[in-house]
């Protein structure tokens, strides 16, 4: 009986031993492992429009956050995700009143900076491994005169 307890408790030690590097190896596979944007391209649509689509490593959980700055003209998106190609820190677009992406790490979430020509209406949609932005360049908005 004095040697069948023993045995328990090796295989006991041993197994805590194994899980415990399993659990400490898929915790660093997780942290290690995360979302890249792998991709930045355009298709040029009718009457002024551009299609800007970011292609990730991984699919999208939530979507980017949008922030719009009218002067200089210009759309970041925020995307969260880890790293980025740095082939695509500056892409030159030059077309449709898209002059340029910009992308960088701010923060420990990476941004995608779409420099305009001037702010205009924009439509955004996202599946699987990708985000889009729809601009159109004909198509713009007025606040009119803003006084208080």
């Amino acid at each position: 009986m004095l040697q069948f307890i023993r045995i328990i408790k090796k295989v006991r030690t041993s197994m805590s031993k194994k899980i415990a590097a399993m659990l400490a190896l898929t915790l660093f596979s997780y942290t290690a492992i995360g979302a890249e944007i792998t991709g930045v391209s355009y298709n040029t649509m009718q009457n002024d429009e551009i299609e800007l689509v970011f292609s990730l490593s991984e699919n999208i959980s939530s979507q980017p956050t949008i922030k719009t700055s009218v002067n200089p003209a210009r759309i970041d998106i925020t995307f969260d995700a880890e790293s980025f190609d740095e082939n695509l820190a500056q892409t030159i677009v030059s077309h449709a009143g898209v002059n340029e992406i910009s992308i960088q790490k701010l923060a420990g979430k990476i941004v995608a900076s779409v420099h305009l020509e001037q702010l205009s209406i924009f439509d955004v949609t996202q599946g699987d491994k990708q985000f889009k932005l729809l601009l159109n360049k004909g198509t713009t908005t007025s606040l009119g005169n803003l006084t208080p």
